[in-house]
């Protein structure tokens, strides 16, 4: 990963509109799931698997370098747009579709 300081078009690389779903910053989640899952016929809930917890240390280490947005938990769809727009974040992960 790239450190904030090397980026200087922006003031942070990375935001999504909350950690709500795996949609926001699939990156890092990989293959880990925050929803139950069918694994071999059985129920399991994804957030207790050992790749969530592969996954949080992703996060974790990316958030203390600066490379997430601080308020990326709080975020909203339009508090991303403005800062794209503004040109203050690098990335805005969001799923297709049209926004303005």
């Amino acid at each position: 990963m790239r450190s904030k300081d090397q980026i200087s078009e922006c003031t942070v690389p990375l935001t999504a509109p909350g950690l709500f779903s795996v949609q926001n910053l699939p990156e890092f989640y990989q293959d880990a799931s925050a929803d139950f899952v069918k694994v071999n016929g059985e129920w399991i809930d994804g957030f207790a698997q050992d790749n969530m917890k592969d996954a949080m240390t992703r996060f974790h280490e990316a958030y203390a370098e600066g490379l997430i947005d601080m308020e990326v938990i709080t975020g909203t769809t339009s508090a991303c747009h403005d800062q794209w727009y503004g040109g203050s974040v690098g990335v805005f992960n969001y799923w297709g579709g049209n926004w303005r």
